[in-house]
């Protein structure tokens, strides 16, 4: 069942937003995942259960419940949920189910043809008041400053909803065009798959540009082709080079041909590398090695043992 938020009344009156299974941040703050720019209060979180129930909380009260069909107000802005597949009510009747019932004493008294018309023109001035001063605009205006249509703002809201998912916390998505992109890292070449095909769906709106921490280790340490250094991904689009070299300065051009050749793909490359001492230069050929925590164990043919530290 995929579920639907509509806003009644605000800014953004008549925007609506197709809800997968998942937490969405809502405020008027740029990064929440439903941005509201008049929104009243702090941040506010929504919780998308896969039978259909929908919670909203904040830090300062507890959780409540959306309830299909019925409007709820947060001071100036009205939101309703519902089934995105189901027939929905018009705006106006929705606001109207926020209207208090005539009470008990009034809905049994005679009806008189005085008081019949009075309670349209009072129902009728209240409507109009309602109209003009809660919905001042009926454009769709939900995600971004940019306000983006209805069918992009959904397409965002689910593809972040599926990066959530697979806990892909170093993607992002940006906007191209029409289209959009979405880049970052991952970590393995098996997570880039899962998330190609989660999104093969979106194709040609959503683009995917990725780049995989393993395969750009895997390069790094080709090119420098020592087995000394120690080639690591820090997180947040930073690897690190640390060790000692036979030959520091070919090291360091190298070091500068990949960030040339990596560009903008990564973050940075923070290094950590020494000149080595000839005397504890490993062999060139031996019958076993070891590394653990920075030291090197080699056994050479001759039955010698060598041990020596990378540094890091």
């Amino acid at each position: 069942m995929t579920m639907q938020i509509r806003v009644l009344t605000g800014t953004h009156a008549g925007a609506r937003l197709d809800l997968l299974p998942g937490c969405y941040g809502l405020g008027s703050d740029s990064r929440a995942d439903i941005r509201i720019e008049d929104w009243p209060g702090g941040p506010f979180v929504i919780e998308v259960d896969s039978d259909g129930q929908i919670r909203y909380h904040n830090d300062e009260a507890s959780s409540a419940t959306f309830t299909a069909m019925h409007p709820v107000r947060f001071g100036d802005v009205v939101l309703c949920v519902g089934d995105c597949a189901s027939q929905w009510p018009s705006d106006m009747e929705l606001i109207e189910r926020l209207l208090p019932s005539p009470s008990p004493s009034q809905a049994d008294a005679p009806p008189r043809k005085r008081q019949h018309k009075a309670l349209r023109a009072g129902l009728g001035a209240i409507l109009a008041l309602v109209a003009a001063a809660l919905l001042p605009a009926l454009q769709p205006a939900f995600l971004s400053e940019a306000a983006p249509p209805p069918r992009e703002q959904n397409q965002y809201a689910q593809v972040k909803a599926v990066l959530g998912q697979l806990r892909l916390g170093e993607t992002r998505i940006a906007h191209a065009g029409a289209q959009l992109r979405v880049e970052g890292l991952v970590a393995s070449s098996a997570d880039a798959a899962r998330l190609r095909l989660r999104l093969s769906g979106y194709r040609p709106a959503v683009k995917l540009d990725v780049i995989v921490v393993d395969e750009v280790l895997a390069t790094i340490r080709d090119t420098l082709a020592d087995r000394n250094l120690n080639v690591r991904y820090e997180g947040r689009g930073v690897f690190s080079i640390a060790g000692q070299s036979d030959d520091a300065e070919r090291t360091a051009r190298r070091i500068d041909e990949l960030r040339s050749d990596l560009g903008s793909q990564i973050g940075a490359i923070h290094v950590d590398v020494i000149q080595q001492d000839p005397s504890t230069k490993l062999p060139a050929h031996y019958d076993a090695a070891l590394l653990a925590d920075g030291l090197h164990y080699v056994e050479t043919p001759d039955g010698t043992k060598h041990l020596s530290s990378t540094g890091y």
